[in-house]
């Protein structure tokens, strides 16, 4: 057997310094403010700056501390990797290419980032933390050889983009929710009566606030302490939720494979098994001057909703559902009506 290709794969030290910069100087205003509390009198808040401050400056120190002391490897075995991962890379995971399900990649700050994926979780690649792109694509291409995996839209030469590399045999169905989705959701929260809907935004206000306060007359502290650093914390939580629940959706990339289901969301990615759903069905709802076609599926933790982009799909849906054995439930509703 071939000794193991060894690569080292570190943080990059500009984003372990900006990282302990950031920290640090939180670190600092909050050992200011325990010195400035115990100064006054006040030890209960001198001590809870005190905690505050060593739990932004003990990360920090841990950071340059992993990153001088002890640099990282990655290793390229005959049936695994050994990939760093965690905070500071002090985890080593090992993922078997017999194991692995897909792969895809994408860019962030210029930089491609390779995600693999495993029925156990996944793991992501950054080529920022190996010395040159050469020994990104080299580790890659490696992977790539040793897994069965069929790779498709694959070309190092071009610039980092979204790839994607499907488990063999090839999906069954992929498609992209229509664009009017989000919209009808939107619509269907607006149509709500609004001042239950502030009422529920503004309890929520009250509910990041009031700890606040009680903490106040605990300590004798006076209001405006308070009101300078929560009350803006509170109102950007707030408009957080506000905005979640009034735009409550956006368009999402289903994939039906021959043994799972892959929604892709964003960055974020989910799998499913067939054996997980206990019921599905197909329902139409009326949006302005046309129909919306939605895919219903049962699982344990609820019922999840796709929105559909034609009729050709809607039905192919269906037989492949029906060839998968999995029961009709024409009662199932979505969550959120």
């Amino acid at each position: 057997m071939d000794s193991p290709r060894r690569y080292p794969y570190n943080v990059p030290w500009r984003v372990v310094v900006q990282c302990a910069v950031f920290l640090g100087v939180f670190g600092a205003v909050f050992a200011f403010k325990s010195w400035a509390a115990d100064h006054n009198g006040s030890g209960v808040l001198s001590i809870a700056f005190m905690v505050l401050s060593a739990i932004f400056i003990l990360p920090a120190f841990l950071m340059l501390a992993a990153r001088l002391a002890n640099p990282r490897i990655l290793e390229l075995a005959e049936d695994a990797v050994a990939l760093p991962n965690g905070f500071a890379l002090r985890r080593i995971r090992h993922i078997r290419y017999a194991d692995i399900n897909r792969m895809w990649e994408h860019s962030f700050r210029g930089e491609p980032v390779l995600h693999i994926v495993t029925a156990e979780g996944w793991g992501e690649l950054w080529a920022s933390r190996l010395p040159d792109i050469a020994s990104y694509h080299a580790i890659k291409g490696f992977i790539y050889s040793r897994a069965s995996i069929l790779r498709s839209q694959y070309d190092q030469h071009e610039p980092p983009v979204k790839m994607t590399w499907e488990k063999y045999p090839k999906l069954i169905l992929r498609w992209r929710e229509p664009g009017d989705y989000p919209r009808y959701r939107t619509h269907l929260v607006a149509s709500r009566p609004l001042l239950p809907r502030v009422a529920r935004t503004l309890a929520w206000f009250g509910i990041w606030t009031l700890p606040g306060f009680l903490l106040l007359s605990l300590l004798h502290r006076p209001v405006g302490f308070y009101l300078g650093i929560a009350i803006p914390a509170a109102l950007w939580l707030t408009w957080v939720y506000w905005m979640y629940t009034h735009y409550p959706a956006r368009c999402r990339e289903i994939s039906f494979h021959d043994d799972d289901i892959v929604v892709k969301s964003g960055l974020q990615t989910g799998n499913s098994k067939y054996q997980d759903i206990s019921g599905w069905a197909m329902i139409e709802r009326q949006y302005e001057d046309h129909i919306i076609s939605f895919l219903l599926l049962k699982y344990p933790r609820g019922v999840a909703s796709y929105a559909l982009p034609d009729a050709e799909t809607r039905d192919r849906l269906a037989q492949l559902l029906q060839e998968k054995q999995v029961p009709e439930s024409p009662d199932l509703r979505p969550r959120w009506e």
